[in-house]
């Protein structure tokens, strides 16, 4: 029986349909492939046994732990590999006696997943099991892109770097450190058709709001890939990852078809309004209308219906862009208010452009209690985007705000770096011989002669 290994989002498998993390995971063990021929390897914290499979196509022998043992037992399982071995034991006690035993260590986003402490032993570990000449290769996120920038939280990293500290980290333990930046990137191919070539010749572009023009900035690094050994390191070759099925590119396209569909679809799409008499929005209590390409104004008849406390309007089902002139009440035998407050779980707003990336917009809280005899509401609406439309729009009105963010992060991680520098040079010369030895000159006060 072929066992199961449920997705917890703490380990990469081998059978995920997403592009980018595949991407990201499998092409940090190609360019590993490249260091191991005819190696004896540890792939430490090797998970489901992916990137061990890999490394065994080059390695004499290759040896794969993880500290699950439900995870070990799905690689035993799904990889029978003659020269691959799997093993249950953590990084800060790995479960190979000896010293000196390995010719490469591979370890691809686990350090940022243990405590300081453990990240300490992980690394004494790894000298006890290195060969003096051997090599160790290392891969964990970069703290400021990845987690500082976007705001995002992984519940499964515990201590994550910043390239500077990622870097002294490392040169404690290793003589030689190198680090290559990793991020997905889009882009263009030309290449010979007829005769290999290993020249890379790379033109950098940017989209802004005036399209794609060429920019001298640099590439943004998402994740840090070290070489780390006694020995020197020369290797600066490029490694490039292409996917010759383009699955990206045809999940775009998919998603293009379905937003052209929905566009298509547009005169059969309806917003609907949810009615609230004060207890609450009910699906019973919902009015409907169809919207129509080009309309400028949705109106919904209210009037007839038990006294409506509040309303909410749900513009369509889908991700959209829209300007909300105004919402108009009519009340009254005729008269005409404009509604001001309201809420709303757009993730963008700025004047009346609103952008809502979830399928299920809502601009809620309207309140019409306040309003006699309601006879219909309007709203003075635009539709400008849906669905992938709407996420284009969000990135070109984020990005130059994460770029400005990006460059403040820069600065302040620079500023940090060099007050750190400066403690440490004071740590230095307090603890210097010379310091010590002067300390009573420093105390030393001249006595002032008392004069009449």
């Amino acid at each position: 029986m072929t066992l199961k290994l449920n997705p917890t989002g703490e380990r990469y498998l081998a059978h995920t349909t997403n592009p980018k993390d595949s991407y990201e995971h499998i092409h940090r063990y190609l360019f590993a492939l490249g260091f191991v021929e005819n190696k004896i390897v540890l792939d430490i914290a090797c998970g489901e046994g992916y990137g061990a499979s890999i490394l065994s196509k080059k390695a004499q022998k290759v040896i794969g732990v993880d500290i699950d043992k439900e995870t070990i037992a799905y690689a035993k399982d799904k990889y029978k590999i003659k020269n691959v071995e799997f093993h249950v034991g953590s990084v800060s006690s790995i479960p190979v006696i000896g010293e000196n035993v390995f010719d490469v260590i591979v370890s691809n986003e686990t350090i940022e997943h243990v405590s300081i402490k453990d990240q300490e032993l992980f690394l004494q570990e790894v000298k006890r099991l290195l060969k003096p000449d051997g090599l160790f290769i290392v891969s964990t996120p970069n703290k400021l892109t990845y987690s500082d920038i976007p705001k995002n939280k992984n519940p499964f990293h515990i201590k994550e770097f910043y390239e500077a500290e990622f870097d002294s980290f490392l040169k404690n333990y290793f003589t030689s450190v190198k680090t290559f930046g990793q991020k997905v990137y889009s882009g263009s191919q030309i290449w010979p058709l007829n005769e290999s070539s290993q020249i890379i010749n790379e033109h950098l572009i940017e989209h802004s709001t005036n399209g794609f023009q060429q920019t001298d900035k640099n590439k943004e690094c998402l994740y840090f890939v070290s070489l780390c050994s006694e020995k020197s390191i020369n290797t600066s070759a490029i490694s490039q990852l292409t996917d010759t099925s383009n699955h990206l590119d045809y999940l775009y396209n998919e998603q293009i078809k379905r937003t052209n569909y929905h566009k298509n679809q547009l005169p059969r799409m309806h917003a609907k309004l949810y009615l609230n008499f004060g207890k609450g929005f009910s699906r019973r209590a919902i009015i409907k209308n169809q919207i129509n390409k080009g309309e400028k104004s949705i109106e919904f008849n209210i009037s007839g219906y038990n006294p409506i406390k509040e309303v909410r309007f749900d513009p369509i089902d889908n991700a959209v862009g829209i300007i909300l002139k105004s919402i108009v009440i009519t009340h009254g035998s005729g008269k005409e208010s404009t509604i001001d407050e309201f809420s709303t779980n757009a993730c963008y707003m700025e004047n009346n452009l609103y952008i809502f990336a979830s399928d299920d917009p809502q601009i809620y809280q309207i309140d019409t209690s306040k309003y006699n005899e309601p006879e219909k509401i309007t709203f003075n609406i635009e539709y400008l985007t849906f669905g992938i439309e709407t996420l284009t729009l969000l990135n070109s009105l984020f990005l130059p705000k994460i770029n400005q963010l990006d460059v403040q992060n820069k600065l302040i991680e620079s500023q940090r770096l060099s007050i750190r520098d400066i403690k440490e040079k004071l740590k230095n010369i307090e603890n210097s011989w010379s310091w010590r030895i002067t300390r009573p000159l420093r105390s030393f006060r001249p006595r002032k002669d008392k004069t009449d």
